[in-house]
C-alpha cells in the first residue's frame, strides 16, 4: 500500500487508486437539512441548511487498520450554526485588555460558587509550562449521550457531532493581532474514549459496556477571561458590546474559598498481577501478528472530601500541566485533567499539528537512558507513522511532515519522548471530519489503532470514559486546542462534599515490554495525583 509522501502528484495518486481499488473512499454531504437535535441543545445554537450543492471529498484510507468511519459516512456538512439570531461568522468578539494582577489558581478559588466553571490551559508548543488558560462559565451544556454501538451508527453519530460542533471548515481559521491573544467566541469540548467506538463500532466487544459520561459534551460560554502567562496580563472576550456581570469586574477583590480538601491515597481497582496479565496477553498477541503496539491502562480509585476546585487549584498551580483542564460537568460530576500532551492544534490557514508521546521516566530519573532506549524509540516511531496517516486522511497530499522526530521533555513529576507530525488541511475540512480522521489519539489506542482498540475493550474491565477521549477549545476564528486526556481524573458526587475519584494510567506495549516494567511505569504516571495526597 503506497503511502501519501510516496505519490508525487495527483497522477500518482489516481494510479495508485486503480491499483489498490479502495486507497480512496468518498464521503458526499447533502446540501441542506432539517434541523439534528442533540441532547440538550437550546435555540442559541440552531443549525439550519443552506442552499448550497452537495459537495464530495475524496479520502485516503490507507491509515493503519481497515478504512474507519470517515470513509464511508454520508452527512450534512454544509450547516450554519445561528448564535443570537445571526449566522456564527457574523457574531464578532471583542476583547479588553484587564489591569489584573490575579494568578489562574486564585481566580479558581475566587469563582462564584454558584456559576459553574470551565478552564482550558494551553502552550504555544515552545514552553515550559501552560501559556495561556481561559476560564468561562458552562451552563447549558449540550451531550451526545452514552449509547450502545449499531452497526449503521457511523453515520448519525457523525451527524450528531457535526450538530454539537456547530461545524464548519477548519481552513478558515486567521491569525491574530500579536498584541491580543489568539482566541475569541467559541465552545470549550469534552470528548470521551467511547465516542471513538461510535465512530467504528467493529471495535466493540461489549454492546452493553457504556461511560458514565456522556459520549460528548459542549458548551459556548457567552464570554471568557484569558490569562496570558508570558506577559502576566488578562482580557476580557466577549460579543461585541457584550457587558460583563458585576461580579467578573471585581473578581480579583473577591474572597477565596479556604474550603480544604482531602484526598485519600489512590488504590488499584485490581490486584497488580492482573493489570501484569494483561500486559502479557497484550505481548502475546503481538508476538502472533495481531498487532505491533498498545496502549493498555489501569483503573485507581479514591476518594476525595472538601471541594473538587480546590483540588483543581492545587493541581494546576505553576501552569505546570501544559495541557490542563477543569470542566464541572453538571451539578454532580466534573473532570480534572493535567495532561502534558497535545491531540490537535489547528492554526491560522488549516495547519495542524499533533504531538504524540511515548516514553516516560520518573521525573528524577535519568534523561540519557530514556533517550538511549531503543525500546521507547520504536513505540514513539509507530505513532507517529500512525499519527501522520491519521493526519493525512484530512490534509493536502503531500503536505504531511515529521517536523520533529524524537525530543525529551521534562514534566513536574515525568520525563516524557514527544514527536511533532504536521500538515495543512483541506480546504473544506471540518472539525467533525478531522476528528473522524483521527479519534481517538493514536498514543493511547495503538497500531494498528482499529485492532489495538479491540484488544484494549477486551482486556480492559471498565469504560474509559474521558480518559484517553479529549478537552480542549474550539474557537470560531482561530482554530482549535484540544489535548489527549491523559493525567485526568473524573469525579462524581456521593454526598453534600465527598465525591469519588477515578484516575487511569497505562503503557504502551509492545514486542519487547515486560510486565514488572509496565506496571511501574503506569504506577509513575499517578505521581502527579498522588502528591496531592495527605
Amino acid at each position: 500500500m503506497p503511502r501519501r509522501e510516496d505519490l508525487a502528484d495527483f497522477a500518482g495518486f489516481a494510479a495508485a487508486r486503480r491499483e489498490a481499488g479502495r486507497d480512496a473512499r468518498e464521503v458526499r454531504a447533502a446540501g441542506g437539512m432539517a434541523r439534528t437535535l442533540v441532547g440538550g441543545a437550546d435555540a442559541g445554537d440552531e443549525l439550519v441548511g443552506t442552499r448550497e450543492e452537495p459537495r464530495s471529498i475524496a479520502l485516503p484510507s490507507w491509515s493503519l487498520g481497515r478504512p474507519r468511519a470517515l470513509d464511508r459516512c454520508r452527512y450534512p456538512s454544509r450547516m450554519q450554526p445561528v448564535v443570537d439570531g445571526r449566522p456564527r461568522a457574523e457574531c464578532r468578539a471583542a476583547s479588553r485588555a484587564l489591569g489584573w494582577d490575579l494568578d489562574p489558581c486564585e481566580a479558581i478559588l475566587a469563582w462564584p460558587a454558584e456559576v459553574p466553571l470551565g478552564l482550558v490551559a494551553t502552550d504555544d508548543q515552545a514552553g515550559d509550562g501552560a501559556r495561556w488558560t481561559l476560564l468561562m462559565p458552562v451552563d447549558s451544556p449540550r451531550r451526545i449521550a452514552p449509547r450502545a454501538p449499531l452497526a449503521d451508527d457511523p453515520d448519525a453519530t457523525m451527524r450528531s457531532l457535526a450538530a454539537l460542533l456547530c461545524d464548519s471548515p477548519l481552513s478558515r481559521a486567521e491569525a491574530c493581532p500579536s498584541d491580543s491573544p489568539p482566541f475569541s467566541l467559541g465552545q470549550v469540548v469534552a470528548l470521551s474514549y467511547e465516542l471513538g467506538r461510535r465512530l467504528e463500532p467493529s471495535v466493540v466487544q461489549d454492546a452493553l459496556r457504556l461511560a458514565a459520561m456522556p459520549d460528548a459534551w459542549a458548551v459556548r460560554p457567552p464570554w471568557l477571561l484569558v490569562h496570558d502567562r508570558r506577559r502576566d496580563g488578562w482580557w476580557w472576550i466577549a460579543a461585541e458590546g457584550a457587558e460583563a456581570p458585576d461580579w467578573v469586574e471585581g473578581l480579583p477583590h473577591r474572597p477565596r474559598a479556604v474550603r480544604s480538601f482531602a484526598l485519600e491515597p489512590l488504590r488499584a481497582d485490581l490486584p497488580a498481577r492482573a493489570f501484569e496479565r494483561a500486559v502479557a496477553a497484550t505481548v502475546d498477541l503481538i508476538h502472533a501478528g495481531d498487532l505491533f503496539q498498545a496502549n493498555v491502562a489501569q483503573r485507581f480509585s479514591t476518594t476525595l472530601d472538601g471541594s473538587p476546585r480546590s483540588l483543581a487549584a492545587a493541581a494546576l498551580r505553576g501552569h505546570s500541566a501544559r495541557h490542563g483542564a477543569y470542566l464541572e460537568l453538571d451539578g454532580d460530576h466534573a473532570v480534572l485533567s493535567m495532561s502534558p500532551e497535545s491531540f490537535l492544534h489547528v492554526e491560522a490557514g488549516g495547519v495542524v499539528s499533533t504531538r504524540p508521546i511515548k516514553g516516560t521516566r520518573p521525573g528524577d530519573g535519568d534523561p540519557a537512558e530514556l533517550l538511549a532506549s531503543a525500546k521507547d524509540a520504536a513505540e514513539l516511531a509507530m505513532i507517529v507513522d500512525l499519527m501522520r496517516n491519521d493526519l493525512g486522511r484530512a490534509c493536502r497530499l503531500g503536505s504531511v511532515e515529521v517536523r520533529e522526530p524524537r525530543r525529551l521533555e521534562r514534566h513536574p513529576t515525568v520525563i516524557h519522548a514527544v514527536a511533532e507530525v504536521r500538515g495543512r488541511l483541506r480546504s473544506e475540512v471540518t472539525t467533525a471530519e478531522l476528528l473522524a480522521a483521527t479519534f481517538p489519539p493514536g498514543s493511547v489506542t495503538g497500531a494498528p489503532k482499529i485492532r489495538a482498540m479491540q484488544v484494549i475493550e477486551s482486556l480492559e474491565p471498565v469504560p474509559r470514559g474521558i480518559y484517553c477521549g479529549s478537552i480542549g477549545w474550539i474557537d470560531d476564528r482561530h482554530g482549535l486546542r484540544l489535548n489527549v486526556a491523559i493525567r485526568t481524573a473524573m469525579l462524581a458526587r456521593i454526598a453534600e462534599d465527598r465525591w469519588t475519584l477515578g484516575y487511569h494510567a497505562g503503557c504502551g506495549i509492545v514486542a519487547e515490554s515486560e510486565p514488572l516494567a509496565e506496571t511501574a511505569e503506569s504506577l509513575a504516571k499517578t505521581a502527579v495525583l498522588a502528591r496531592l495526597t495527605r
